[in-house]
């Protein structure tokens, strides 16, 4: 398309002209000043870039460079018009209309005379016959021409959206009304005078060029009130400045605004389209009724679908129409240019061309460049914040992203571009949208801008610029991780390949974030070095960030456990949250608020947009099991698992008000009536209770279901209640007598999911309405009729939970395979599912004002939007718990494995007095198995740490060197036992199979292993004082032993249960056994004798033995209720350990000895002294926040702080 040439293919014209009229092409040198020219540079910028001196470029290379280029064109070219006199030259279209030449051959002879009374017949200027659509604007605009007589019509649009052929087709529709039809075309960039004298030359009037502009002007105007003519003119953005803003045209230019407004304010007969991709600013002024502004859009689906220019082979669906219109502008240069001629490659398949160009988007990118090439800096940088942000934003949005007020006039020159959207045009609602043609390109220059920075520039691009926003919806901002975030890690990961690279790298860059002088401006670089931490999933334990804004930064991990943030800002920071199991949702009718409810207890109050904490309402520990809303907002109902209900007045900050405390069963369901004067609950066996909430008196307690109550739904008038339960029944009741009105029930098969009162087609009238599940589809029954209404139409499985909106438009369904379906329930078709890959979803609410759906499933509630069902906002427990744990000495710490492929270390620290993570390693997954720990030992010396895993695999991690052994080390199956010797130089392992094998670490040799010697797993492992014997026991009950060459000694057997604990004497002559028998037995090694078999009492469960510090024997028991040490030896009781309610699921040792480490299913972990029985400490290594110090922290609610406590952390 015209206008659209890039400078490649305009050098390649130049350069063959030039070859006409000399020996040589064009010049290196030459190259440089016209792509210069090109993008109209200065002669100084030009210089500058080019490493030349600006008087050698502007006195001697250009003025010989334009004299060649004027005798190879055959027009005058200058700096300024080199573009349009290149393009106009590839064109063939060179034009004289200041005067008509009429050449008559006569007898032989040529005679030439000049007409000014006879102008020659007008014509189009090129054919509009296939042109199609835009039908509604023609029809408009030709009336605004002809019956209103309109004087100036500015139409404007995006390169390649079809201006001229619009143009050309309204004058071809409308031109029958004027005596004269003329076309101009101004690339050449005609001068204001110039132009006026072209204009009254056509319309056959004398004048003189050197006339006043203003002269002319009048006599113009004056010919088109007699005269009634259209008048195109063309290409007029040619004569706009670069790099300012749009419609500001060049000095020498300025006056064509005293043209336009003249044409538009003085009276005359005639019409003037003025075509351009940038209107003049004073068209803004002028506009009216005899001025308008016309921006002429890209074509819709089935205006592409009528273009003239398809083959007849064409294979396309309605899906791909809607793609040009939407992802390529609907602009007929691209559809033209680009898609048309790659059809026959895709079989003349428009959804697979579509689908090729979508993976490869570089082909539009000279297109948008040439677009973009007119932008000013102040319009670049908002284009990169709608380019981070991936969603509309208000002038107020871009100025605190930006840390200046953007001036309105950069607002609307993208807009008037056509580069940005306006849904508004007053504030707070103006806001801009990016079109998804620019999204690809904008990204592409944006991180290669920074990818060719140097250091600094790099540094200076990080403070300045977010790449994840804390205030983003979860789609945009896991835009931003898997785009921005990948990219800008992956460029500093190839200058820090390894993690002390990393390291080092994010603590040094951070520290200079601290010193950096303090600026009015926005500092994202602490934020997105937090964010590539972690990306990287790098700790930062000895970082200090006090003082740092940390904008953006995602701290949503237990990653950042033991970190320091004290004194930060934490205003715009992700932070945590703490979500429990089968929480309960429910959505404030009045204002932009989530309550959550779960089974720990808590009553957790959210912000909608934002994400954060607002209140937290906690009294009592029981699961929640209802909640709800009152009408006015005001009031948060809630009913937990002991039989109470409370009521919340949020707008207080007082405590709980106790409503009710006599219920035998939980709620299963909480509602208000319409005029907030009744409240109703169902409970688990069927019950309906109606308080009426003045008086707190019960009205009715009415026996409704022989199961629980799963949905209850109030009439719009507040006098009738549908409920429906577990016994396949809903029932409609009058509240005034408590008496049922209709009855649903169900067949067996038959499973009901909620309640409602939809709008009727009956004036002023509602539709009880019941939905289910029935033969494994989804059925909307009325109730009256018992009739099925609405079947949707493909099947459902078994589902979890239902959902209506407010106004029975969508249904929500969770089935048993953790997916969500929505459904459309007057076309019957699913909208959209979403998948939670991680648990059932048991909780579905709608929002009662739009169309936005909330889920919630253990430890996870989400916002969607409906229908696309993409994700607004996570509220997640960021929970990794303890899998495996063991103790580690020489310092004391501990080692625990956890969900995310990591081994931690914990150490006691004396400063902070508490429990601090040390080290953070992520396990090898070898070929990206996902593979997980079943064991973890650690040595004493030197300092190994060895993982077991359910692969067969085992890793080494070297602590002195701090690297995971590059050794292979594996067994048939899962790993079960693994054990160093005291000199910690070798490692016995078991597997699932009953196999054992033993390796020398210092050697790093395989020494031996004994395939299934026992016929079930091993259970654990231990070697004999000297390293010299090797001890394995088994879940086959017996013990096995075994020297350093592999040679089988004694088998044992006695015990009932499996063997899973052995310990040997420290002069080696004794094993001591613990069994799940509840024994533990004590055997001569030379011989295999039994010597001892002691049982504390039929219920203890054998944990670990152990030896004390004067070597005697230790057997760890517990009872569920007690820890106990006894010495084996005496059977005495040395020590008792006092526990909580909570079950144990690990006990064990240290590798000498002296420490015991248990971990409880609340996640609480102790240490206890063996020989003392005296606790040495206590932690909580799955929370989030485990030892981070928020002490003196900006940004922060009282309700936020209390949660981060709750999560680990702490003021010192």
């Amino acid at each position: 398309m015209s206008g659209l040439m890039g400078f490649d293919e305009a050098f390649r014209a130049a350069d063959l002209a030039v070859r006409a009229v000399r020996s040589e092409g064009l010049r290196d040198i030459e190259r440089v000043v016209l792509e210069g020219s090109w993008k109209r540079h200065t002669y100084h910028k030009i210089a500058s870039k080019a490493g030349y001196t600006e008087g050698y470029l502007s006195r001697d290379v250009g003025p010989a460079l334009w004299d060649v280029l004027s005798k190879a064109l055959g027009v005058q070219v200058k700096k300024t018009n080199f573009r349009t006199a290149i393009e106009r030259w590839s064109e063939q279209t060179q034009l004289d209309h200041a005067e008509s030449l009429l050449t008559t051959v006569t007898n032989g002879s040529t005679a030439t005379t000049t007409l000014l009374t006879d102008p020659p017949a007008d014509v189009l200027p090129f054919d509009v016959t296939d042109f199609r659509g835009r039908e509604a604007a023609l029809s408009t605009l030709g009336h605004w021409v002809v019956e209103e007589r309109g004087r100036l019509l500015c139409v404007s649009g995006l390169p390649g959206v079809g201006k001229s052929w619009f143009a050309v087709k309204l004058a071809d529709h409308v031109r029958k009304e004027f005596q004269r039809f003329i076309y101009e075309d101004l690339r050449d960039r005609p001068s204001p005078s110039n132009l006026v004298h072209t204009l009254l030359s056509r319309l056959a009037v004398a004048s003189d060029p050197a006339d006043p502009l203003a002269d002319q002007l009048d006599r113009l105007v004056q010919t088109l009130a007699v005269r009634p003519s259209l008048i195109v003119l063309d290409r007029t953005e040619t004569l706009c400045c670069p790099q300012t803003l749009a419609g500001v045209y060049e000095p020498e230019f300025t006056d064509y605004q005293d043209i336009l407004r003249a044409l538009a304010s003085r009276e005359h007969q005639s019409c003037i389209i003025w075509v351009g991709r940038e209107l003049p600013r004073a068209t803004s002024a002028i506009a009216g009724s005899s001025c308008q502004r016309y921006w002429l859009e890209g074509l819709s689906p089935e205006e592409i679908a009528s273009l003239a220019v398809w083959p007849e082979l064409l294979d396309a669906t309605s899906t791909a129409w809607q793609r040009l219109s939407h992802d390529y502008g609907g602009l007929p240069s691209l559809i033209l240019s680009e898609i048309v001629p790659r059809l026959p490659s895709f079989g003349h398949r428009l959804d697979n061309c579509l689908t090729a160009l979508q993976q490869e988007k570089r082909w539009a990118y000279a297109y948008v460049e040439a677009w973009l090439a007119t932008l000013s800096e102040a319009e670049w940088q908002v284009l990169i914040w709608m380019l981070i942000s991936q969603r509309p934003l208000s002038a107020k949005q871009l100025s605190e992203y930006l840390g200046i007020a953007i001036p309105f006039t950069v607002l609307e020159s993208l807009c008037d571009r056509g580069i940005c959207r306006a849904f508004g045009r007053a504030e707070p609602t103006w806001e801009l949208a990016l079109p998804e043609l620019l999204r690809p390109y904008l990204c592409d220059r944006w991180l290669t801008t920074f990818f060719k920075a140097q250091e600094a520039e790099q540094m200076t691009w990080l403070s300045r610029y977010a790449l994840i926003q804390a205030n983003a919806p979860e789609m945009v901002r896991q835009w931003q991780r898997e785009t921005l975030l990948s990219a800008v890690a992956a460029h500093f990961e190839a200058q820090c390949p390894t993690a002390g690279d990393k390291q080092r790298f994010l603590s040094d860059t951070l520290q200079a974030s601290r010193v950096a002088p303090s600026s009015t401006m926005p500092d994202y670089r602490p934020g997105n070095l937090i964010n590539l931490a972690h990306y990287w999933q790098i700790p930062l334990l000895e970082v200090d960030l006090h003082g740092l804004t940390l904008q953006g930064a995602d701290l949503q991990s237990d990653l950042f456990q033991g970190l320091s943030v004290a004194g930060a800002d934490l205003t715009h920071t992700l932070l945590a949250k703490p979500m429990g199991q089968c929480p309960v949702v429910a959505l404030n009718p009045q204002r932009e608020e989530v309550a959550i409810g779960d089974q720990d207890g808590r009553l957790l109050l959210w912000d909608l947009q934002s994400g954060r904490l607002q209140r937290a309402m906690l009294s009592v520990s029981q699961a929640i099991r209802a909640i709800a809303f009152s009408p006015d907002g005001q009031v948060l109902a809630e009913g937990r698992q002991d039989g109470t209900i409370r009521f919340w007045d949020l707008s207080s900050d007082l405590g709980p008000e106790q409503f009710a405390d006599y219920l035998e069963e939980a709620l299963t369901t909480l509602a208000f009536s319409p005029d907030q004067s009744l409240l109703v609950g169902g409970d688990e066996v069927g019950h309906l209770y109606v308080w009426r909430i003045a008086s707190g008196e019960e009205v009715h307690c009415l026996a409704a279901h022989t199961g629980a109550v799963t949905a209850i739904a109030f009439s719009p008038c507040g006098k009738r209640l549908l409920s429906c339960g577990q016994d396949c029944a809903a029932l409609e009741w009058d509240l005034s007598t408590g008496t049922s009105l209709k009855r649903f029930q169900g067949r067996l098969t038959t499973r009901l999911g909620v309640v409602a009162y939809r709008p009727s087609l009956a004036a002023e009238l509602v539709q009880a309405i019941v939905v289910g599940r029935d033969e494994g589809q989804l059925i909307v029954w009325d109730m009256a009729s018992a009739r099925p209404q609405f079947i949707m139409n493909e099947p459902c499985e078994e589902f979890m939970t239902l959902a209506l909106s407010a106004d029975a438009r969508y249904l929500a369904a969770s089935d048993v395979s953790n997916t969500v379906s929505v459904w459309d329930i007057e076309s019957r078709s699913r909208l959209c599912q979403i998948t939670e890959p991680s648990a059932l979803v048991e909780s579905l609410v709608f929002n009662p004002n739009r169309a936005e759906l909330m889920t919630g499933c253990d430890y996870t509630v989400q916002r969607w939007k409906i229908p696309s069902g993409q994700c607004l906002r996570i509220w997640r427990s960021n929970r990794h718990p303890a899998r495996q744990l063991a103790l580690s000495t020489r310092p004391l710490q501990i080692l625990s494995s956890h969900d995310d492929h990591t081994l931690r270390s914990w150490q006691f620290s004396e400063t902070r007095q508490r429990w601090l993570p040390q080290a953070r390693l992520q396990i090898p997954t070898p070929n990206d198995h996902q593979d997980a720990v079943r064991v973890i030992a650690s040595s004493q010396s030197p300092a190994y740490w060895a993982v077991g895993m359910e692969s067969g695999h085992i890793h080494l991690w070297n602590r002195s060197d701090q690297t995971w052994l590059e050794w292979s080390i594996r067994l048939p199956k899962a790993i079960t036992a693994l054990a160093f010797s005291p000199a910690g130089d070798r490692l016995a392992a078991g597997d699932a199979t009953g196999t054992v094998a033993l390796w020398d670490l210092a050697q790093r040799i395989f020494h031996w292993q004994k395939t299934q010697v026992h016929a079930d797993q091993v259970m654990t492992l231990t070697f004999a004082p000297d390293g010299q014997q090797v001890y394995s026991g088994s879940r086959d009950r017996t013990i096995r032993t075994w020297d350093f060459q592999g040679i089988t000694g004694l088998t044992l057997a006695g015990h009932r249960r499996r063997v899973h604990t052995l310990k040997v004497s420290i002069d080696g002559r004794h094993l001591y056994s613990g069994s799940q028998d509840g024994t533990v037995r004590t055997w001569q090694i030379s011989n295999g004798t039994l010597l001892d078999n002691w049982q504390q009492h039929d219920t203890a469960y054998i944990l670990d033995i152990t030896l004390d510090e004067q070597n005697r024997p230790i057997a760890i028991i517990s009872d569920t209720q007690t820890l106990t040490l006894w010495d084996i030896e005496s059977h005495t009781c040395r020590a008792t350990c006092a526990l909580d309610e909570e079950t144990l699921w690990h006990v064990s040792t240290s590798p000498d000895g002296q420490s015991l480490i248990c971990a409880r299913q609340n996640g609480e972990i102790s240490l206890w002294s063996v020989t003392s029985g005296q606790q040495q400490g206590k932690l909580r290594l799955d929370r989030p926040y485990e030892g981070m110090q928020i002490g003196g922290c900006l940004g922060l609610t009282e309700p936020e702080r209390q949660m981060l406590y709750s999560l680990g952390a702490s003021d010192h």
